[in-house]
């Protein structure tokens, strides 16, 4: 039932990319709604939505508008999982649960503050490839007002019946989840379970702060 509900919302968010101005390559466009790249279309289209409005929605309409898509579009139980391999294990079902929810708000409030102005910028689909893995990386760019192209790529995989994102590459190159692995990793070496937690608690609040 949630993942008909999930379809239904994506294939909603694809026929409205033209009222939003995402520009999407022709073959994202005739995409199935549960392609991966039909999938990152629909994200982008909340996304551009947020930044349009985002003077009136501020931090926190910002924050409640991307939180939920977050939740649909990202692989987040992935995401924590990979993020402190080695020690994922180690935690029981309550901490895990608490460290799935803390990344989706982590995620939230980094897009909810990263992406806090509009200029006129145009998210692009422009294609995708299946990884020797199976999964399928999407390429995109965000072309700013001035025209220049910003190569944001991201990778998907399959979860159950849908694609979900596992990771952002900014610039193209610069894994977001490397980033977070790294970080992640020597707080809850030096600090444990808590301690992480109160750093990524910390991280929401300079985000939300800026």
């Amino acid at each position: 039932m949630l993942a008909r509900i999930a379809r239904t919302m994506r294939t909603q968010a694809v026929a409205g990319l033209a009222v939003l101005g995402v520009a999407l390559a022709p073959a994202a466009v005739q995409a199935h709604p549960d392609a991966p790249d039909a999938v990152v279309g629909a994200y982008y289209s909340t996304l551009l939505n947020a930044m349009q409005n985002a003077k009136s929605l501020g931090y926190e309409g910002r924050f409640k508008m991307l939180a939920p898509v977050i939740k649909d579009t990202f692989d987040l139980n992935f995401m924590a999982r990979y993020a402190i391999r080695g020690f994922w294990e180690k935690l029981d079902q309550a901490q895990q649960n608490k460290l799935v929810d803390e990344f989706g708000r982590l995620s939230a409030a980094t897009y909810a503050a990263r992406f806090n102005d509009y200029a006129g910028e145009q998210f692009k689909v422009l294609k995708s490839e299946t990884t020797p893995q199976n999964d399928t990386f999407v390429y995109t760019q965000i072309v700013k007002s001035d025209g220049e192209p910003v190569p944001i790529n991201y990778l998907l995989r399959k979860n159950g019946d849908d694609w979900r994102i596992i990771d952002v590459y900014l610039r193209g190159t610069i894994s977001e989840l490397a980033k977070w692995r790294a970080d992640f990793s020597s707080v809850i070496t030096r600090d444990g379970f808590d301690g992480l937690i109160a750093a990524i608690d910390g991280k929401v609040k300079a985000l939300q702060a800026e």
